[in-house]
């Protein structure tokens, strides 16, 4: 079956890849041999993630679940349950205690990872949730829904701190490294920035001709990258705004 995704240990020794065929593996990167498959889901993987420390893979399936799995030996350490459709995203925090799902349920999820136990649920949206990501200081969750919108969770309370409303489908949400900026990308051709602080739009990257598909900040948050359906890639300047370079052929 197609291979949805393929994400790099923080190592870089190994890869988890995750597949229409419902299985979960892990690769070595040297040898190209698969070191273990996970076939427990019942339904399409969408994506399989570390943790920041490279021992755990959390999955999203379609059959309505995501799975803790233990990056060593493929086993299932937990499953969290409790979505009633199929499971899109799934993302540990950045000290590995806390995953947050996105569902096309209409709903988001902040599970903890040593328990399974769910901590909040993420109810507001009304339309398949696509996205979800933590801050990387951990204090908010991002999601990104179909109903034309991104919201900000406070992660500990799980309550909603501000909504964005966009002209289509949101399909990601990325945090700046220090938590203080949250870039939107949409089906509409447009990209924006956010203050986490106020949920007040700061920039709106304009200049894409097809859906902006994914966004997602420099590691020192100077710079972000969009992918559009346009067949090109953009680097845009975080604190202008402009656009300075396109990214073609």
């Amino acid at each position: 079956g197609e291979v949805y995704s393929a994400v790099f240990a923080p190592s870089g020794g190994s890869i988890a890849s995750a597949s229409e065929d419902g299985t979960v593996r892990l690769w070595d990167v040297e040898s190209a041999e698969c070191r273990w498959t996970f076939a427990g889901h019942k339904g399409e993987v969408y994506l399989a993630t570390f943790s920041n420390d490279g021992r755990l893979v959390v999955t999203a399936s379609e059959d309505c679940t995501s799975r803790l799995l233990s990056a060593s030996s493929g086993e299932c350490e937990r499953t969290f349950e409790g979505h009633l459709e199929a499971v899109y995203r799934a993302e540990f925090s950045r000290d590995g205690q806390r995953v947050v799902t996105a569902s096309l349920d209409g709903t988001a999820a902040i599970w903890v990872a040593a328990t399974g136990e769910r901590a909040s649920a993420l109810v507001g949206h009304c339309g398949q949730v696509k996205f979800a990501c933590f801050s990387p200081d951990g204090r908010f969750a991002a999601t990104a829904s179909e109903d034309r919108s991104v919201k900000l969770w406070d992660a500990s309370a799980g309550s909603c701190l501000w909504t964005f409303g966009h002209e289509d489908t949101v399909y990601v949400a990325a945090f700046s490294p220090d938590s203080q900026l949250l870039a939107t990308a949409c089906e509409d051709g447009v990209a924006a920035i956010c203050a986490v602080a106020s949920g007040q739009r700061l920039r709106m990257l304009e200049g894409h001709e097809a859906s902006v598909s994914w966004v997602e900040f420099s590691a020192d948050g100077q710079l972000v990258v969009t992918a559009s359906w346009d067949e090109t890639a953009r680097i845009w300047c975080a604190q202008s705004g402009a656009c300075v370079e396109l990214l073609e052929g």
